[in-house]
């Protein structure tokens, strides 16, 4: 009877790939665990990650998962439909177009017009007794 230890391993000859390799040299230096760290600390960036520049926010009144997530958007459309036709052909239809120009403050008193917000109170005007 042979009784097997998993502290010792037997030895192995390794893989051998006969096939041409599909890895490309050039991005090498790109690739570099000790080069993207280095970059890392100078820039505080993780730029190996996308091309896009990094966005900072609070985002803390993102909903917390997927459902609670396509739930919101459903109920922005629907809300979005409850809107006249000229309002909804302004925004090409499309609800994000609409919060794009709400967020937008120069657009305040157009959105007035359109009936989208409150017209703001005058902070001037005083109280009648």
């Amino acid at each position: 009877m042979e009784i097997r230890c998993n502290l010792v391993h037997e030895q192995s000859d390794g893989l051998t790939c006969f096939t041409p390799s599909k890895t490309q040299q050039q991005f090498k230096e790109e690739c570099d665990v000790n080069n993207i760290l280095r970059n890392y600390v100078d820039t505080g960036v993780l730029t190996h990650v996308s091309d896009t520049p990094p966005e900072f926010g609070d985002f803390s009144s993102v909903p917390a998962d997927y459902g609670e997530a396509l739930a919101l958007i459903q109920r922005s459309e629907e809300e979005f439909m409850t809107l006249p036709s000229e309002v909804r052909e302004r925004f090409d239809n499309r609800p994000a177009n609409l919060i794009k120009f709400l967020q937008d403050e120069n657009n305040r008193d157009e959105a007035v017009k359109l009936g989208l917000v409150n017209k703001p109170v005058e902070a001037d005007q005083k109280e009648v007794n």
